[in-house]
């Protein structure tokens, strides 16, 4: 495929449109994509891998979910790790654990994401979890490294 603009497709360029031809249930859509992904060197990307994962699992769990955020974390890619986060939050029937909001919080942390952060404390008041160690832990961390120790 020539690119005549100069613009390359990118790892969040393949995770976006994998989901859309899982959607439209054009087999040669995805055939085509899987080629492109190869031909770029995006086969054993994180990012795409792990999106090819969690479309292919027919129930998604808190664990599953969980270990997509830590493993996102793990590898620096902390803005991916709050998207999926977010993803967990709109999930009706998965209600995130100290795992989720101490690796959220976490990846808020590392990025200097204070409103972010904020905002997952608020959560985690909602779901009754800022009592426990880890997360009061992660949020102590979360609020010094970004600055904003006198809202603890």
């Amino acid at each position: 495929m020539r690119w005549c603009t100069g613009v390359r497709p990118n790892d969040y360029t393949f995770s976006a449109v994998l989901p859309a031809c899982g959607e439209g249930m054009i087999v040669v859509h995805g055939e085509r994509m899987h080629c492109l992904i190869r031909n770029h060197g995006f086969e054993t990307d994180l990012f795409v891998g792990t999106d090819r994962v969690l479309d292919d699992m027919p129930e998604r769990n808190l664990v599953s979910w969980n270990s997509v955020i830590v493993g996102f974390l793990q590898n620096k890619l902390c803005d991916m790790a709050i998207g999926i986060f977010k993803e967990v939050m709109g999930e009706a029937s998965i209600s995130p654990n100290q795992v989720s909001f101490s690796s959220v919080l976490s990846a808020c942390a590392t990025v200097g994401t204070l409103e972010c952060g904020r905002q997952v404390h608020g959560v985690a008041i909602k779901h009754g979890l800022v009592t426990l160690a880890y997360v009061r832990n992660s949020l102590m961390d979360m609020y010094s490294k970004c600055g904003g120790c006198d809202t603890v």
